[in-house]
């Protein structure tokens, strides 16, 4: 079953309840490996979800790692939600989980009376942490299953003491699923099925947004981008996972048959603007672009304003080999943008191949080229893709429609 065809199933509950409750009468910690300004798909999307469920006068702090080889805590306030920021060292190994483990625990105890509910993003050694005090002060506990080759059931299971971790998850109240391939691999395990909830990722449908011509050609001006070109944009960290070495190959051969694009990547590509990028696999896809001589081609590095640089382009790309729920790909269809994603379950998920969006074949570099090349040359079809794609987003993918399913959850576990 399609995300969006889950999505319908709330369709029916009212939105808007929770404005007439009792202010934060719920109360829930967040515990997420990164949070905002540090770099990642989950930090940026369990931001999103903060600030939607503090609209529904949900009453939420989070626990925050952040990487430092400093050895402590620290207290700050991220777009007004207090977030605690455990600093931890970038080397993993027994004792530096182990001190970071203990400060969440800390934490967690500390402050046990300003949450009822425990909501982990993505499921890692942390959630065994959270879930001492949550049984020991009757506290709810959800986890959310982020990534496919992960944190899904199968990939736990290949874990040290995979077996363990998969009986101690077990004994959360709630197994989020983003996706419906998160979905099959959960139901495919040993966990109790009652306990699996699918809720995607949350777009902030005004931030991310389309713009006039005229504003999107002001815009481009002020990004320093060409106002005659098609833009084709990829946003995201330039890795083998999100598939940039096909848009590569790709991109030689849109080159060669249109001279009025322009690639346009944006995403960290140094260990300084964030911790997981590969420098190696950065080098050899700059060096590609050099030896096949192409100009027509803008790498920004990491950008604070990701949604202008999609507000600017004309056709996004996501060539991925593997994801959870990819934010910008909701985040590009949200700003009204013909789409190609990889044809994946989580690609299938979000887009209905030729009517609000395109899917490519994975690994496919001359598919994907194709594809980039019917929608340079089809400007009819590239604005009724993309104005499907918004109208899809808004239906059922909104940060607001996802925060009042949480809602619901929450409700249903505190009552």
């Amino acid at each position: 079953m399609k995300i969006s065809q889950i999505n319908n199933k709330f369709r029916d509950a009212d939105t808007n309840t929770s404005h007439n409750n009792e202010k934060f009468k719920i109360k829930v910690c967040m515990i997420t490996p990164l949070f905002p300004p540090d770099y990642a798909g989950g930090s940026k999307q369990a931001l999103t979800l903060c600030k939607e469920l503090r609209k529904k006068a949900i009453n939420i702090f989070v626990i925050a790692g952040c990487v430092d080889d400093v050895n402590m805590v620290k207290k700050a306030n991220m777009e007004g939600i207090e977030t605690f920021r455990i600093c931890r060292h970038k080397k993993d190994g027994f004792f530096n989980m182990l001190s970071y483990g203990l400060r969440i625990l800390f934490i967690l105890i500390k402050q046990r009376s300003d949450y009822d509910v425990i909501h982990v993003h993505g499921i890692r050694y942390y959630i065994f942490i959270a879930l001492i005090p949550a049984k020991i002060f009757g506290k709810k506990i959800i986890a959310k299953m982020s990534l496919v080759g992960s944190d899904d059931p199968f990939s736990i299971k290949k874990r040290p003491f995979g077996f363990l971790q998969l009986r101690l998850i077990s004994h959360a109240d709630k197994i989020i699923s983003i996706s419906s391939e998160l979905s099959h691999r959960y139901r495919k395990s040993q966990l109790p099925i009652e306990k699996l909830v699918e809720i995607s990722n949350g777009v902030d449908t005004e931030k991310f947004r389309p713009l006039s011509i005229s504003k999107k050609s002001q815009l481009r001006d002020k990004l320093g981008l060409p106002k005659d070109k098609i833009i084709v944009s990829f946003i995201g960290i330039i890795d083998y996972r999100k598939g940039v070495d096909l848009l590569a190959s790709a991109w030689e051969l849109v080159s060669q048959n249109y001279k009025n694009c322009h690639l346009l990547l944006v995403g960290p590509k140094t260990k300084e603007e964030a911790e997981v990028v590969d420098e190696k696999f950065v080098h050899m896809v700059e060096k590609r672009f050099a030896n096949a001589r192409l100009t027509n081609i803008t790498f920004t590095g990491f950008v604070p304003n990701v949604e202008e640089y999609l507000q600017t382009s004309d056709i996004f790309v996501l060539p991925s080999r593997r994801e959870g729920l990819p934010n910008t790909l909701l985040e590009a269809m949200s700003c009204g943008l013909a789409c190609i994603a990889t044809k994946l379950p989580w690609g299938e998920d979000i887009i209905e191949h030729g009517k609000d969006g395109f899917l490519m074949g994975r690994d496919d570099s001359k598919n994907l080229s194709e594809l980039i090349c019917l929608l340079t040359k089809d400007s009819k079809l590239r604005k009724n893709i993309g104005k499907n794609a918004r109208k899809k987003i808004l239906n059922d993918f909104s940060a607001n429609v996802v925060a009042s399913k949480y809602e619901l959850v929450y409700k249903d576990l505190i009552e």
